[in-house]
């Protein structure tokens, strides 16, 4: 009887502990996906999305990286006194931090120069080509400066806007103005295109208007 309930006992005890290490290794796990759980990401799309277009952590589609381009472009260099401090802090939801703090110090330069001379600055993009291989894209397009509604300079502007792929997560790395292409001779008799480029400034054309100051 006694050796019995000794057996007994002995299968509970091991039952308990057998059942309170599952237990422990539970919460463990569910912790554990808790914490990753709290990671943030923030994707930005465009308004209006015209064209079918993938996203995935290994790489984003051609069409994804021309509709996302245009969109960046157009928070950067479209904006009013009104509307330039929010076209700016969407602009910074998708910048890599290796490159927001540069962008902010101009982005607030630029915010600024726009309320104190009262002028809005628009760009309508006219073509957008992306290289998956690195996830740029050349952008094209018309950049205007008014003033008291009224164009005080136009001219054409091209872009190079570079992304960055984090786990699917869409990132701007830099956006540098395409300053020439320059066409050098091969021995062959071929010729190569070469772009020289150089970090964009927003209000560059902007503050050239002198009547502005």
């Amino acid at each position: 009887m006694l050796s019995e309930l000794a057996i007994r006992t002995g299968i509970k005890v091991f039952f308990w502990i057998l059942l309170g290490m599952s237990i422990a290794v539970n919460l463990f796990l569910s912790a554990t996906l808790l914490f990753k759980g709290t990671i943030v990401q923030t994707t930005l799309t465009p308004p209006e999305i015209r064209r079918s277009m993938t996203v995935s952590n290994i790489a984003f589609s051609k069409e994804y990286l021309e509709e996302m381009a245009p969109y960046t472009a157009y928070l950067l260099l479209n904006v009013t006194p009104k509307t330039v401090d929010y076209q700016n802090s969407q602009l910074l939801k998708i910048v890599s931090p290796d490159y927001k703090d540069a962008l902010e110090r101009e982005l607030s330069l630029n915010a600024l120069w726009v309320k104190k001379n009262n002028v809005s600055t628009t760009f309508s993009a006219t073509e957008a080509t992306a290289d998956i291989s690195d996830n740029t894209v050349s952008i094209r397009g018309v950049f205007e400066v008014k003033r008291n509604n009224t164009l005080v300079e136009q001219k054409d502007r091209e872009l190079l806007i570079s992304f960055k792929n984090n786990y699917g997560t869409l990132q701007l790395l830099s956006i540098k103005e395409v300053q020439k292409r320059v066409t050098k001779a091969e021995p062959a008799g071929q010729e190569k295109s070469e772009v020289e480029t150089e970090d964009v400034e927003i209000s560059k054309t902007a503050t050239e208007f002198k009547g502005g100051n």
